[in-house]
């Protein structure tokens, strides 16, 4: 059986035999599923949208609001529309140190992914989100049929002391 594995910043539209898995952290993966086609995307993206306009569009997996006009394409492409499929989320967990002000990326992408499939009008069956764990997704790309695997590491939230600078005499 063929392994696709997704990297930061992948992501995979089609019908195929084999399994996909990633690892997420704060990164998001959304799975798309239409079954009466077997067609299936699945993304690992790492923020929900791009600060500044791109001048090439060859990163554009690494945006949720990107990566989910790309599904939308594809599915247009295979004569199907978003409302038909089922959508689940995976990963926005809490790995990096913050200061109050500024919301968490994981979080960020969570909810930039659930707005998304919302506005797609994609339906949501369910989602694995948040935390302080990373997670190892393993989809059957046949089948959608998926399995977390989120007991395998989980790491503390860790907040760096900042470096003291000595002036040069």
């Amino acid at each position: 059986m063929s392994l696709l594995f997704l990297n930061p910043g992948d992501r995979f539209f089609g019908c195929r035999q084999g399994r996909a898995e990633t690892i997420l952290g704060s990164c998001v993966s959304v799975l798309v599923w239409l079954p009466s086609h077997g067609l299936l995307g699945l993304s690992h993206c790492l923020l929900p949208t791009r600060q500044q306009h791109a001048s090439s569009p060859s990163d554009a997996g690494f945006y949720l609001d990107e990566t989910l006009q790309w599904f939308v394409w594809q599915m247009r492409l295979h004569r199907t529309s978003p409302e038909q499929y089922q959508a689940w989320i995976f990963g926005g967990g809490d790995m990096f140190a913050r200061q109050a002000e500024h919301p968490a990326i994981g979080e960020a992408n969570v909810r930039a992914a659930k707005l998304g499939v919302q506005h797609w009008q994609m339906s949501l069956q369910g989602a694995d989100v948040g935390g302080t764990v990373y997670r190892k997704l393993s989809v059957d790309l046949a089948s959608a049929a998926w399995t977390l695997d989120s007991n395998a590491c989980q790491m503390p939230v860790v907040q760096r002391r900042p470096r003291r600078v000595v002036p040069k005499s």
